[in-house]
């Protein structure tokens, strides 16, 4: 099974977030999109989240009558901050998992916990708005330079073009949405 991990603080979800996830289960061929709300995020340790609970119910009652789409409080259930790579190597028995970010999260990557673990285990997909700009790779250190050379896609790809999203040696496809 091929599953879609997007997490977040979804506070509050909106339509954004579903349009990122249908975008993104449909030009992958992925089988599930599954959401993450996260407990505490590491990179907010100073602003106002709602309650997880909330978030969490927020999520369901999104998502509710999507048959692609489901929700998960491993985060919310998981004690102290909620690090990506704990949720993935907890999740990477249930299928192929496929990590979904905002590009701007993506340029942060390198303050995450163990990014270069994450980048080695499971493929990304930045997703690029309408209005934003073309990730830059100049900022990056030399070895998540040499781990993403030659292992990017970028697509506007037709979703029939299944050679290129099914190729597993990608590490980074960088994705344009409405």
């Amino acid at each position: 099974m091929k599953i879609g991990i997007f997490g977040g603080t979804f506070d509050p979800i909106h339509n954004g977030h579903l349009i990122v996830a249908q975008e993104t289960q449909q030009k992958l061929h992925l089988d599930k999109i599954l959401f993450i709300p996260a407990k505490k995020p590491p990179h907010k340790p100073d602003i106002y989240i709602t309650e997880s609970h909330h978030r969490l119910r927020m999520v369901e009652m999104a998502i509710n009558g999507n048959s692609g789409f489901d929700v998960s409080d491993i985060e919310i259930n998981r004690q102290g901050l909620s690090y990506t790579i704990e949720t993935l190597e907890t999740l990477k028995s249930q299928g192929n998992l496929t990590l979904i970010m905002g590009h701007d999260s993506f340029q942060a990557i390198e303050t995450w916990h163990r990014y270069l673990d994450i980048i080695r285990t499971t493929p990304i997909v930045a997703v690029i708005r309408p209005g934003e700009t073309m990730l830059s790779f100049s900022n990056f250190s030399n070895p998540l330079r040499t781990l993403l050379h030659e292992h990017i896609i970028h697509t506007d790809v037709d979703s029939s073009d299944r050679t290129l999203i099914d190729n597993t040696f990608w590490r980074l496809c960088i994705l344009k949405v409405p």
